[in-house]
């Protein structure tokens, strides 16, 4: 059941149009290999197949661009487009340096590197997922890589000795020796490769440091610990937030408030102001006792008696004076 929420997440937005964008990238690349390869080492097969693969590579390259804002600009990021964006983008790369490789326009050292980072990093991100791991998207190091990488190669790519204001009578291959032309634009073009090499492994590096910072490098669980364990997360959470709740802070007690609310104490009672409410009657029920009754012997009775006493006194006087007006009556 987890894994199965798991894919349906990845799949959320899979025909969104930023992703779609990245689909026909990948179409892109396919057709632009075929035509790289079909106009031969430096274009020597077919120039003008040389120059379609080029412009191909920068359309793609380019539309990498436009699905990342696509994306932003309408809230329409998904984890299968972070996962696809950076594939579609290591596709691109790595068929074209293989077979820039092939043609011996490009060293093989260099082309390995690059293989192995973008390689590793495209498995890890596969880890991540099956670890139950969010996609971790691109840093800012690896989308300068993505840049300086682009324009490398589609420098590279562009059959630029092919055209006749270097001077160059054999346009078959760049003679970079006939040309300070040539060389600028060549040295230019292999040195933004290099500087994506470094930025490639150190990219590769802080992806690595990231993943195992979020943990996702730890011991996978089966699908009924993984489930248990969420739910006694989810327990604690609810105890800590039902304990912050309720949980009421003692205040400090002054110890000079307490003195003196016991001296106030003690002087109420010297004084006698304090009453107590059995010792109140209450007028109403003190209305009804006769006047006739012989206040001396109230008073004598009085030290005797309890307040309740009193009390059934007047009740009983007022029980005889309602009978004697009721006979009165009849």
């Amino acid at each position: 059941m987890q894994n199965e929420q798991k894919s349906s997440s990845l799949l959320d937005g899979w025909n969104s149009a930023p992703n779609l964008v990245t689909y026909a990238r990948i179409v892109l690349m396919v057709v632009f290999v075929v035509l790289y390869a079909m106009g031969g080492a430096w274009g020597g097969n077919n120039i003008n197949l040389r120059w379609a693969a080029a412009v191909l590579f920068i359309i793609a390259a380019s539309a990498d661009k436009l699905d990342g804002w696509m994306a932003r600009k309408y809230n329409q990021v998904t984890e299968l487009g972070k996962l696809m964006d950076p594939i579609a983008d290591k596709l691109l790369i790595c068929s074209t340096l293989i077979v820039a490789s092939i043609f011996s326009e490009l060293s093989w050292w260099v082309t390995a590197l690059f293989l192995i980072r973008e390689i590793g990093i495209t498995v890890m991100r596969f880890f991540v997922i099956d670890k139950g791991g969010n996609v971790i998207a691109a840093s800012k190091t690896g989308k300068y890589k993505t840049l300086t990488q682009s324009v490398g190669l589609a420098m590279l790519l562009l059959p630029v000795w092919a055209l006749d204001i270097w001077g160059i009578d054999d346009a078959a291959a760049p003679s970079t020796q006939d040309s300070w032309g040539l060389v600028t634009y060549f040295t230019i073009a292999y040195a933004l490769i290099y500087i994506a090499l470094v930025l490639c492994l150190y990219s590769g590096f802080l992806y690595v440091t990231t993943a195992m910072a979020s943990g996702a490098f730890g011991k996978k669980g089966t699908a009924e610990e993984n489930s248990v364990k969420e739910a006694v997360e989810l327990k604690h959470d609810e105890n800590v937030a039902e304990g912050e709740q309720f949980f009421v802070e003692p205040q400090p007690v002054d110890e000079l408030d307490v003195e003196s609310h016991a001296e106030e104490d003690l002087g109420a009672e010297s004084t006698g102001d304090d009453e107590s409410p059995s010792e109140v009657v209450d007028s109403e029920q003190m209305g009804d006792i006769p006047e006739s009754l012989d206040a001396a012997n109230i008073g004598d009775n009085a030290d005797d008696e309890e307040p309740e006493d009193l009390f059934a006194l007047g009740r009983r006087k007022a029980a005889e004076n309602a009978e004697s007006h009721e006979s009165a009556n009849n």
